[in-house]
């Protein structure tokens, strides 16, 4: 029980970061994680899972950093490579810290791995090292040329680099998917935006107005940069 209600918990706070309402998914995650961890000897991912909780719902910095110690030990560090203990890290301005976990976990695993390759170009992004993650995407790129992800990076790297009309010409080639397509809502609005099609912006805006009032969700994080 303890093992299924872990990535359950883990699932759910991923739902509230990438497009589902963040509270309802965080409260059941929060329940997922108390049961997981409700046994005489839990996984370390239910030790992980209380920790998202803390982090994402509670912004309680001290237990999170309390489970993810536990979550390390029990795992002999296996959890340091996890996504949400990265970004648990680069919450508390250890962003370094977070590329040199993941530089060598993709050493060790190779560069086969898009979703590492994907986290590690961002991290090197917010530890402002712009020449490791032009590299890190390179690469992304050559091993997994279909993931929306890297030319998602690609675009944002641009635009920190001050060119964000290169950076929107890189979302309009992007290979993307239906579902994949609202992860670029927000910052096809603030590229436009950037490079002087405020108009555009502002019709994303009035566009976000109208899809909310049908009773749709719209996620903050794409709100704010198109805003």
């Amino acid at each position: 029980m303890s093992l299924a209600q872990a990535p359950k918990a883990e699932c759910l706070a991923s739902q509230a970061i990438h497009g589902s309402r963040p509270r309802p998914c965080l409260e059941r995650a929060r329940a997922c994680a108390e049961r997981s961890l409700d046994t005489p000897t839990p996984v370390w991912q239910a030790w992980l899972a209380k920790a998202i909780v803390f982090q994402a719902l509670d912004l309680n910095w001290r237990g999170a950093e309390e489970a993810y110690g536990h979550a390390l030990e029990a795992s002999g560090g296996e959890a340091a490579t996890h996504v949400w203990y990265t970004a648990f890290l680069v919450g508390r301005g250890r962003p370094r810290e977070a590329v040199t976990i993941l530089q060598r976990t993709v050493d060790h695993f190779g560069y086969c791995n898009p979703t590492f390759l994907g986290d590690l170009a961002m991290l090197q992004m917010l530890a402002r090292d712009y020449l490791g993650a032009q590299a890190t995407i390179q690469a992304a790129l050559a091993a997994a040329p279909h993931c929306y992800q890297h030319y998602l990076n690609q675009a944002i790297l641009l635009e920190a680099q001050g060119d964000p009309a290169a950076a929107l010409r890189v979302l309009d080639e992007t290979p993307l998917r239906l579902h994949e397509r609202p992860v670029t809502w927000g910052l096809r609005g603030l590229f436009a935006g950037l490079s002087g099609s405020r108009q555009v912006a502002r019709r994303r805006i009035a566009w976000f107005s109208g899809i909310q009032q049908t009773g749709r969700y719209i996620p903050p994080s794409q709100i704010a940069p198109a805003g």
